[in-house]
C-alpha cells in the first residue's frame, strides 16, 4: 500500500532502451510508488519507492545468458523535513527469483546553518548488507561527519562489523581540515588529511599550504586567493616530503 498520494498525475519514464549495435537492445523497465504532494508548499517531492528492472537476456540471444536485476529504491519524500527531500534511506538488489545480492541502508542527520532556520541534511551513516545468495549477510558501516560548509571532516570506516565473515583490524578513520574564508567567500577548500588504522597508528597524512611566497605559502589553514603554493606528504614519524 502506498503511504503517499498525489491529487494530480505525474508524467515518468517507465522504460528506457539502448541500441547498441550487437544483440538486442539493452531494455530498463522502472516503477514508481507513494507519490507525495506536500500541501504546505504545494509542491510535487517525488515518489516514495522506484523499482527498476534491468531485463536480461537469454543464452543463445547473446554469447552469455544475463539475469534480469530488480533494484528497489526508497527515498525520503521531505514529509518530516524539506531538507530530507530525495535522500536514497535504501537500495537494495535482487534477480526474478528473489536471491538477494546487496541493500544499502542510510541515515541522515539535519545540519543548522544559522538562526534563520537554514539547514541542510547530510549522511551520517551508512550500512550496507552483502548477501550475496545467503540468508545471512556480511554488513559493512561507513559513518561521515560534515561541517555547516558540507564539509567532509570525519571519515570513519568500520570495516565488516558482523555477518558470516569474521575480520578484525580492518576499521580505519580520515580526518580532514578545509579553510574557508567566509570574508572573500572562498570556501570548502582542503588543508590537511590523516588517516588513521584501527590501532590509532597514522597510515596516511597530507597537506596543503595556500598563496604566500612561492613554494612556502601562508601558515597552514591560511589563505588569500586558495592559490596551493605548496604539497606535502606524510612520510614516517616527523618525516614529510614535499
Amino acid at each position: 500500500p502506498w503511504r503517499y498520494r498525489a491529487a494530480q498525475g505525474r508524467l515518468a519514464i517507465s522504460g528506457i532502451s539502448i541500441e547498441t549495435g550487437h544483440g538486442p537492445a539493452l531494455r530498463t523497465e522502472l516503477e514508481y510508488f507513494g507519490a507525495y504532494f506536500d500541501p504546505m508548499t504545494r509542491s510535487f517531492r517525488g515518489f516514495e519507492t522506484r523499482l527498476k528492472r534491468d531485463l536480461g537476456t537469454a543464452r543463445g540471444v547473446v554469447q552469455d545468458a544475463q539475469p534480469t536485476l530488480i533494484t528497489r529504491t526508497v527515498y525520503d519524500v521531505g514529509h518530516g523535513d524539506e531538507s530530507l527531500a530525495g535522500k536514497v534511506l535504501s537500495e537494495s538488489r535482487h534477480d526474478e527469483t528473489g536471491l538477494h545480492f546487496d541493500e544499502v541502508v542510510n541515515i541522515y542527520v539535519v545540519q543548522p546553518v544559522d538562526a534563520a532556520g537554514v539547514r541542510f541534511a547530510y549522511m551520517s551513516d551508512s550500512e550496507r548488507r552483502i548477501y550475496e545468495g545467503s540468508d545471512v549477510p556480511v554488513v559493512t558501516r561507513t559513518s561521515y561527519v560534515q561541517d555547516i560548509f558540507c564539509n567532509v571532516i570525519e571519515e570513519a570506516h568500520e570495516g565488516i562489523v558482523t555477518g558470516r565473515v569474521a575480520v578484525t583490524g580492518d576499521e580505519r578513520r580520515i580526518v580532514r581540515t578545509f579553510a574557508n574564508n567566509t570574508d572573500l567567500w572562498i570556501v570548502r577548500v582542503p588543508v590537511a588529511e590523516t588517516t588513521y588504522g584501527a590501532d590509532g597508528a597514522t597510515l596516511a597524512a597530507s597537506e596543503r599550504y595556500y598563496d604566500g611566497a612561492p613554494f612556502d605559502g601562508l601558515p597552514l589553514g591560511e589563505l588569500i586567493r586558495g592559490e596551493v603554493s605548496r604539497e606535502r606528504a606524510w612520510v614516517s614519524e616527523a618525516t614529510w616530503a614535499d
